[in-house]
């Protein structure tokens, strides 16, 4: 259903700019609190926050309908750190959308030396 959706969104209005690159990455994580049972497996940012926390981080490739990569974390693991999975994925001509949090040095050197697209929002 996602897919369709996606599709059916990107198909008229930005058809003509993502045609423009060989792939189209979205990368996002989202955190939820969890009990505090299961804090050795999944540590939460602790103080007055959830001593129990996980985090999803998925990787969404809108041009082929894909989901590349999609990780279940502790939510301390920072989004900085999850980027460095995925970034021996980056092709040359592929944009990659992520916001600020996902920055690294290392992966703005790849991205620059094939060629690649990077958008942070």
């Amino acid at each position: 259903a996602m897919a369709q959706q996606i599709a059916h969104g990107f198909k008229n209005k930005y058809a003509e700019i993502f045609g423009k690159f060989t792939s189209v990455q979205i990368e996002d994580s989202t955190q939820f609190n969890l009990n505090e049972q299961v804090s050795k497996e999944f540590k939460g940012p602790g103080g007055s926050a959830s001593k129990s926390a996980m985090k999803l981080n998925a990787v969404y490739n809108i041009t082929e309908h894909t989901i590349n990569s999609f990780d279940i974390v502790s939510a301390v693991v920072p989004d900085q750190t999850l980027s460095k999975k995925v970034s021996k994925r980056i092709k040359k001509g592929a944009l990659w959308i992520r916001d600020l949090g996902y920055f690294s040095i290392f992966d703005m050197s790849a991205i620059i030396r094939l060629k690649a697209f990077f958008y942070r929002g």
